[in-house]
This record gives C-alpha cells, sequence and structure tokens, in this order.
C-alpha cells in the first residue's frame, strides 16, 4: 500500500492506493506542517483500520512538504512536485491520457496534464 498526503496551507488531505485503486481518502487541519501531516497519517491508519506494516511508502506533496525529512513513523517518504502529482493524480481518476484539470485551493491552477 502506498499513502499520499497533500499537506497544505490550511488543509491537509491523504489518500491510500491499494492494488491500484483508491482505498480511503481523509483530510485534516493543523497549524504546523508537520503535525498536520502526523494527524492525517494517524487519522488515515486508525479510522480504516491500516497497519503500518501494510505501508510501503508515503508519497508527499504541498506547500508543507518541504518539513519532512526522510522518514515519517519509520516508513520512508518521497516528495512529489505539486504541479505534477495534480496531473498524475486527475489522469488517475479520470481513466484518460489527456485533460484539462482545475485545482482549486489557496491558489488555483489549470493543468493540461498528457501521458508523455
Amino acid at each position: 500500500m502506498i499513502v499520499g498526503i497533500d499537506i497544505g496551507s490550511t488543509t491537509t488531505k491523504a489518500v491510500s492506493l491499494e492494488d491500484g485503486k483508491i482505498a480511503k481518502k481523509i483530510k485534516t487541519r493543523a497549524e504546523d506542517a508537520l503535525t498536520s501531516a502526523a494527524g492525517a497519517f494517524g487519522k488515515m491508519i486508525v479510522e480504516n483500520g491500516i497497519k503500518m506494516s501494510d505501508i510501503r511508502r508515503i508519497m508527499i506533496t504541498g506547500a508543507g512538504a518541504t518539513k519532512i525529512k526522510g522518514e515519517l513513523f519509520g516508513i520512508p517518504t518521497e516528495k512529489v512536485n505539486e504541479i505534477e502529482a495534480i496531473g498524475t493524480g486527475g489522469m488517475f481518476i479520470s481513466k484518460q491520457d489527456n485533460i484539462v484539470i482545475t485545482n482549486i485551493g489557496t491558489g488555483t491552477a489549470i493543468i493540461e496534464a498528457r501521458k508523455d
């Protein structure tokens, strides 16, 4: 299982992927990036009965991702460029190779994503 965490400036979102499908989604808020990421991760595993041993890695993105160094609770993290994450996620959810995505948050972005 892979857990993705988007550590935004106001809200942190987490999603778990299992067998190439979205298994669970949650969101949370906190005052700082580390607390928010830890809270989102904890909420994800507790509310959904996920075993930490089932998680291979944690993908992180967003404004607060720079605050996470190396591992989170002993699980390796990998930073992902936020624009690439939005594009890849949009293609994954829509099951299309060429799309335009509007991402609404603290900053609004319109992203064209293509398989290539």
